[in-house]
């Protein structure tokens, strides 16, 4: 039986004309976890949400709603974990940029 989540999640596969099969083959999963998804009988990890809005090709609205959704059934300190984990891929994106930032524009001139 579907959740709250999983109807939610259902109707956003159909909106964007993905099959569950196809949603699978995108984030490198099966067909049975995106099922379990829709049928309540697994929470989405959260750190799969990105994976998932990309795949669905999410615009950053949507993308929020779905985070929105999954995390409205946990606890504060999976919220917490979460965070924490954002905050480092967000600082490892921002390291990559000012590396290749350097790389680009080559080595310092020492006069």
């Amino acid at each position: 039986m579907a959740t709250r989540f999983g109807s939610y999640f259902e109707r956003l596969l159909k909106q964007k004309g993905l099959s569950q099969k196809e949603l699978a083959r995108r984030v490198a999963s099966s067909q049975g976890w995106v099922w379990s998804l829709i049928n309540g009988k697994r929470s989405m990890p959260l750190r799969r949400i990105e994976a998932v809005a990309k795949a669905l090709g999410l615009d950053e609205f949507e993308r929020a709603e779905l985070r929105r959704r999954v995390l409205l059934d946990r606890s504060a300190e999976e919220i917490q974990d979460y965070v924490e984990h954002l905050e480092s891929e967000l600082g490892r994106r921002a390291h990559r940029r000012v590396a290749e930032s350097d790389r680009a524009s080559g080595p310092e001139d020492p006069t």
